[in-house]
């Protein structure tokens, strides 16, 4: 490791939003002539390249396209191109329950442009053709932060984690679109000892934790680095950070309803409340440190709430200072019909919490509880022993 880090516990970070998908509300005459006299015909303006047309009945039906730049950064006598986005439009004739456009936005565009201007660009050249934007509205977003330290080490069982998150939210118009377009991405399996990727949540959930080898993504260890390499290296370099090894990503990904859970609706949203809902959720996934033995003793005792966090972790937290200006809680929102439901959840999840922090098993909790109840002489059925 290079002498720059010059406390463990210390290192420099980067905090950003690494990843986005957002509709774009684009309403009018307007849209839908120029999707019949363009769109349709596998052309649109300069700069967008026709992708393929996605016609999933349970997805975004429509025609997509890419959109590339040629940048500033020559490697080996040439002009690296940029992928800035992609764009669907929507096929306004199989449709009418969602937005007229849908974009995700590459990471090698955020961080060439910054992501404030590539919104900007976007909003501009849509707006250039007569497709103005009314709105962005969130479909998903990465709230991540970057950091010069070495996570090879770390164990899933030196955290304390929440099980599972529970919620019922009202429904929205593009609450649960499901894109029917495939991502560009090439997996890189690496045979070694050392923790490359750290998963907590599944990857299909509307909210998952992940903390990953940023340095090796890019290409370290096979020789064979990809553009967004060499455009992180300015990026990183701007904010006091080095592209070299340990270079780890800690990321949070929100779909649509764990955004709105936070209250995050629009872009506009994301960009006032972005940084304090990564130091929210750090706060509820929590790195404890390395002592292993130590930490299977507290959980086991039922006293794990008792550890503090890992100074490297409170570092972490306080050092996001990006999109960072409305604080915010998670809130539940829920039908009247579901009330009951979502009681029974709130009480099956506290058990999986209790059962992962204490050791106990699920029937051990039950006869505490129900002891529980007979004490305080709110249950009428005796403790049979469950």
């Amino acid at each position: 490791m290079s002498n720059f880090v010059l406390d463990r516990e210390t290192p420099p970070v980067v905090g950003g939003i690494d990843t986005l998908y957002f509709f774009a509300d684009i309403s009018g005459d307007n849209y839908n002539t120029i999707y019949f006299d363009k769109i349709v015909k596998e052309e649109f303006f300069d700069g967008f390249e026709f992708m393929g047309y996605s016609g999933k009945k349970s997805g975004f039906v429509g025609s997509w396209f890419d959109y590339k730049v040629q940048s500033d950064i020559k490697v080996n006598g040439k002009f690296l191109d940029v992928r800035l986005f992609r764009v669907g439009f929507k096929d306004p004739t199989k449709q009418t329950f969602i937005k007229n456009v849908y974009i995700q936005l590459y990471a090698e565009g955020i961080y060439y442009y910054g992501l404030e201007d590539l919104l900007s660009f976007i909003y501009e050249t849509f707006s250039t053709y007569g497709l103005v934007p009314d709105e962005f509205y969130v479909s998903r977003a990465d709230v991540n932060m970057f950091v010069n330290y070495d996570f090879s080490d770390l164990k899933k069982e030196m955290f304390k984690v929440p099980s599972r998150s529970v919620e019922i939210l009202t429904n929205t118009e593009i609450t649960d679109i499901d894109i029917d377009v495939p991502v560009d991405s090439k997996a890189k399996v690496f045979f070694t000892d050392r923790l490359e990727t750290l998963y907590f949540g599944s990857r299909k959930s509307d909210l998952h934790f992940k903390l990953y080898d940023k340095f090796r993504e890019l290409g370290f260890g096979n020789g064979n680095f990809s553009n967004k390499y060499y455009i992180m290296h300015s990026y990183l370099k701007n904010n006091g950070l080095e592209l070299m090894d340990p270079l780890w990503n800690l990321e949070f990904s929100l779909k649509r309803k764990a955004l709105l859970s936070y209250g995050v609706d629009t872009v506009s949203d994301l960009l006032q409340k972005a940084g304090s809902i990564f130091k929210d959720l750090m706060h509820k996934y929590v790195f404890l440190g390395y002592d292993v033995d130590l930490i299977e003793r507290y959980r086991k005792s039922r006293n794990l709430s008792r550890l503090d966090s890992h100074p490297l972790w409170l570092h972490l937290i306080n050092s996001y200072n990006r999109y960072d200006l409305v604080p915010v809680n998670r809130v539940l929102k829920i039908y009247h019909t579901d009330i009951e439901r979502v009681r029974t959840q709130t009480i099956i999840t506290a058990i999986e919490d209790l059962v992962y922090n204490t050791g106990k098993t699920p029937e051990q909790i039950m006869s505490d509880v129900l002891l529980s109840l007979e004490r305080h002489g709110t249950c009428r059925t005796k403790h049979q022993g469950i």
